[in-house]
């Protein structure tokens, strides 16, 4: 099936070309507002993928380039709307979460605790401006009208998993903020690169530091 051999990028643009016909900016756009917490789509996969699928006529222009850049609109063909309907349909695969924040912390004992908790508050501080980017989103205001009022299920579905991840991550980095000045003020701050055992004792216990596999 035509779909099997298509990319998980192409697979997302025939997912944003379902609400409605755009060019590659809109989809990119699209991309970055709505499904950035879960899928990233670049402009080196995007624009090699558009003409990927309009070479195997799953999308076709919809009219004619339109301003300055002369961006051209893209829409679902009949096979396109196939594919997609099949992919949908496909068990999705395990979550993956690739994190280089995490992957730090997990190696943090080689210099100490300041950076740990500087990664910690740096993590934070991203994760509230993101929280109030996804609040700020009312899902289909771009396509005519709010979801709420369309019917549209999916997107609100993604928001709401969006805002519960982000609260749930600012929660942990609370915690993990608050065990690492527990440690220190318990006189268990003096790691350096040198001395791994202090640090290991000063992430001895329970909570979310100590459940970093080995």
């Amino acid at each position: 099936m035509v779909y099997r051999a298509l990319t998980p990028t192409a697979q997302a643009i025939l997912g944003f070309l379902s609400f409605r016909s755009r060019s590659g900016y809109e989809i990119r756009q699209a991309a970055q507002r709505t499904a950035g917490l879960v899928w990233g789509v670049s402009d080196g996969q995007l624009y090699p993928q558009l003409h990927d699928l309009h070479a195997r006529g799953l999308i076709e222009p919809d009219g004619a380039p339109e301003g300055p850049k002369s961006r051209q609109r893209w829409r679902l063909t009949d096979a396109g709307r196939e594919a997609l309907q099949a992919w949908l349909r496909e068990p999705a695969a395990p979550p993956v979460l690739r994190d280089e924040g995490l992957l730090k912390l997990l190696f943090v004992d080689e210099v100490g605790l300041d950076v740990a908790r500087d990664l910690l508050e740096r993590r934070r501080a991203g994760l509230v401006a993101l929280r109030e980017s996804v609040l700020s989103l009312v899902p289909g205001a771009e396509r005519g009208g709010p979801d709420a009022e369309t019917g549209l299920t999916g997107p609100t579905l993604v928001r709401a998993f969006g805002l519960d991840f982000l609260e749930m991550s600012i929660a942990w980095c609370d915690q993990a903020l608050a065990q690492l000045g527990r440690r220190r003020r318990g006189g268990n701050d003096g790691a350096d690169a040198g001395d791994h055992q202090a640090s290991q004792r000063a992430y001895a216990g329970s909570g979310p530091l100590s459940a970093a596999p080995s």
